[in-house]
C-alpha cells in the first residue's frame, strides 16, 4: 500500500515535470527491504548494566531515497536555521564566543535528549518543517519544486 502513495507520488511529479525519468527511477524503490531493528549498548553510560541504544536501518527501504532527496533539497535550509550546530567542533567555536562577566555567578548545564523524535507528533513534525522551509531563502513562494518537496515530506511522515 505505501509502495502505491510514493509511486502515485513519484507520478505526480513526473507530469508536473518537477522530475525527470532518471529522478523517479531512483526515488522508487521496486523492491525495498524491510527496516531492521538494531540495539547496541550505551557503554559509555554504564558498562556493567548498559541500556540499549535503538536504531532502526532502512537502508534499500521504500523511503531512503525520498528522504535523501529531501535531505539533499533542504539541507541550505537547515543551516540557516539560529540552532544549527555542524558539529563538536562548530559548538566550541560558537562557545569559545561567549564572553561572561566576572561578577556574575554562570553555570553552564548540558542535557541528554533520550527520545526527542518519538515524541513529537506527525503533524507538528510537517507544520515545524513547513515554517523553517517556507521562511527559508530557498523556497520561493509558488515553487512547485518546492511543494513538491514538501509533499514529500507529507509521504515521509506517512510511512
Amino acid at each position: 500500500m505505501f509502495q502505491k502513495i510514493t509511486s502515485n507520488h513519484i507520478d505526480i511529479g513526473l507530469q508536473s515535470r518537477y522530475l525527470d525519468q532518471k529522478l523517479a527511477k531512483f526515488l522508487f524503490v521496486p523492491h525495498p527491504k524491510h527496516p531492521v531493528l538494531f540495539t547496541p549498548p550505551k557503554i559509555h553510560k554504564d558498562t556493567k548494566n548498559p541500556t540499549d541504544r535503538p536504531i532502526v536501518s532502512a537502508k534499500e527501504g521504500i523511503i531512503q531515497p525520498i528522504a535523501q532527496h529531501v535531505n539533499y533539497y533542504i539541507k541550505d535550509c537547515v543551516r540557516e536555521l539560529l540552532t544549527y550546530l555542524r558539529n563538536t567542533q562548530d559548538f566550541f567555536q560558537h562557545i569559545r564566543k561567549i564572553t561572561l562577566d566576572d561578577d556574575v555567578d554562570t553555570l553552564l548545564v548540558t542535557l541528554d535528549v533520550q527520545i526527542l523524535y518519538t515524541v513529537i507528533s506527525h503533524t507538528l513534525g510537517i507544520h515545524a518543517f513547513r515554517e523553517m522551509f517556507c521562511s527559508s531563502y530557498t523556497y520561493k513562494d509558488g515553487d512547485g519544486y518546492g511543494t513538491f518537496i514538501r509533499k514529500c515530506v507529507h509521504v515521509l511522515f506517512q510511512a
